[in-house]
């Protein structure tokens, strides 16, 4: 501060004044070297920058002191013009409206753009043809989940299945992946909770996973609301005895204990055994926990059973154990006898009240369900109705038809409508057969 400037609070102050006099070089070094000199580090020194600029009536200025305790500069300033300051002031607010207007403008036609995308996306979604189904597939991979180990029956009918559908899906892969694990309801909870439901993954598994959600209500899917998309046949299955077991038919089950093998607990090998032990007294010892139908195979050939308690018809003529004599049916896991073994009972017929005939009717409903394939919930209706329809074309053709024959199995194919009705209605099974059908399993007690 300084007493001459008369009344002005003691502020130290470092002013930095253009110079715009071209002639005057010293004056200009000197208010460079002073803003130089302002820009270092003080100790104590708290110093405020002032940039000031000069908006006078007058046309030019003559002399302006300051001072601070160090020194003293005097900085005369000639020429300077205030009109120069005031179009350059005015230049700028030019130039910052031209800015703001052009971000609203900007932002304006964003908002537009957004109001046309949205008001497109409801007309796509409403009149679904701003994409079709046959330009979302071309090109995609489909996933095919199994809910089998390789070599069983269903997954044999996945894997001509994929092979053959593409056909009908113009530009689309199919690729099988075996996703075994808790007779099939793993698939059944990945389709049901985790897999896309855009139509690029559909599943195949065992039918049992329905007769699973009956028994069993907190399972983490719902049958009836999966997009089924068609069946290619009936799954029958059979029990298998070894041709040295101790027993033979099922009469002599009911007096002498016979050893069968199964997979899950959960699965028809162990559940069918264990309800005809209920409800007519037969004798089996179930061992579960094989993983494929190769392995509950392999151990009937080895002697570790004595038999199987459920195998594919394909499965068992794929071993030719029927034609060597090395096996046996011993009984039809299906509502009627099958063609391929006409002197083995179904099942059903093994019941010896109305009741127990209905609870075994539910117990073998996955039969009829079969070799159905599925997709997750909320998949487009435009692409199922694409799934649909390469499916029914598949199963009416004759090299599909003629490959499934060779590997040894019908095709008895049911439309995706048809399977969405047929679940409803097993799911609206009485309460009654649904507890007395998980009395005589066991379910949820086996392990």
């Amino acid at each position: 501060g300084d007493p001459r400037l008369g009344g002005v609070a003691r502020v130290r102050v470092v002013a930095i004044v253009s110079c715009f006099e071209k002639g005057d070089r010293h004056a200009q070094r000197g208010a460079f070297k002073r803003k130089r000199d302002a820009d270092r580090p003080r100790s104590n020194d708290a110093h405020v920058i002032l940039l000031v600029r000069f908006a006078v009536k007058h046309q030019h200025l003559t002399k302006l002191l300051l001072h601070d305790n160090r020194s003293e500069f005097i900085f005369r300033i000639f020429n300077l013009s205030w009109r120069w300051h005031i179009a350059v002031t005015r230049l700028r607010f030019r130039r910052a409206r031209i800015i703001f207007a052009a971000a609203e403008t900007k932002m304006r036609a964003m908002q537009t753009v957004a109001l046309a995308a949205g008001l497109g996306t409801t007309a796509c979604v409403a009149t679904a043809h701003c994409q079709t189904a046959a330009d979302f597939y071309r090109g995609k991979s489909i996933n095919l989940l199994i809910g089998s180990g390789e070599g069983g029956g269903f997954d044999t009918s996945a894997r001509i299945a994929a092979q053959f559908l593409p056909r009908y899906l113009p530009g689309v892969t199919i690729v099988p992946q075996n996703t075994p694990g808790a007779s099939g309801l793993r698939v059944a909870e990945l389709i049901s909770n985790v897999s896309p439901r855009d139509g690029t993954t559909i599943g195949i598994t065992q039918s049992q996973m329905v007769l699973n959600k009956v028994l069993d209500p907190a399972g983490r899917y719902r049958p009836q609301d999966y997009n089924w998309i068609g069946r290619i046949g009936s799954f029958v299955t059979f029990g298998v005895v070894r041709h040295d077991a101790p027993v033979q038919t099922i009469t002599e089950a009911k007096l002498k204990p016979l050893i069968l093998g199964a997979s899950a607990p959960s699965g028809p090998g162990a559940m069918l055994p264990s309800a005809l032990n209920q409800l007519i007294g037969t004798k089996f010892n179930i061992v579960k926990g094989y993983k494929s139908a190769q392995d509950t195979g392999l151990a009937l050939e080895r002697g570790e059973i004595q038999g199987i308690g459920s195998a594919a018809f394909e499965f068992i003529e794929s071993k030719n154990w029927l034609r060597t004599g090395f096996a046996k049916i011993l009984f039809t896991i299906g509502m009627a006898r099958h063609a391929g073994a006409p002197d083995s009972p179904s099942v059903v017929e093994l019941m010896e009240t109305p009741f127990d005939s209905n609870v075994m009717k539910l117990i073998v409903s996955g039969t009829v369900i079969g070799r159905a394939f599925m997709a997750p919930p909320g998949v487009p209706p435009d692409r199922l109705a694409a799934l649909r329809g390469a499916f029914d074309k598949m199963v009416r053709d004759p090299e599909f038809i003629a490959e499934s024959l060779k590997r040894g199995f019908e095709v008895e194919p049911m439309s995706g409508a048809e399977l969405q009705k047929l679940f409803a209605e097993v799911m609206s099974m009485n309460e009654d057969v649904a507890k007395r059908t998980r009395d005589v399993t066991q379910f949820g007690t086996l392990n």
